[in-house]
């Protein structure tokens, strides 16, 4: 949650160039690396995002005791006691 607040903080930032008063002041140079440092910076937190729910979504080398799973399931669910 909180990386995504900042990606929407980077992402204002990114819109807000060429438009503020303060952008006249930069050359073209600086406002295009301003802009790929923030593009760098977004893609690498998706990836790092991506990376996290490809490791969580990995199978496991444990075999799955689908009895157990399903009773815990249904004690879960308020099915069983």
């Amino acid at each position: 949650m909180i990386d995504d607040v900042k990606l929407i903080e980077r992402m204002d930032k990114l819109l807000e160039v060429g438009e503020g008063p303060e952008s006249k002041d930069w050359t073209a140079e600086q406002n295009l690396s301003f802009v790929m440092g923030a593009v760098r910076g977004i893609k690498a937190n998706a990836e790092r995002r991506l990376k996290e729910f490809e490791d969580a979504e990995a199978p496991s080398d444990e075999p799955i005791d689908h009895v157990a799973r399903a009773r815990e399931n249904a004690r879960i669910e308020g099915f069983t006691r």
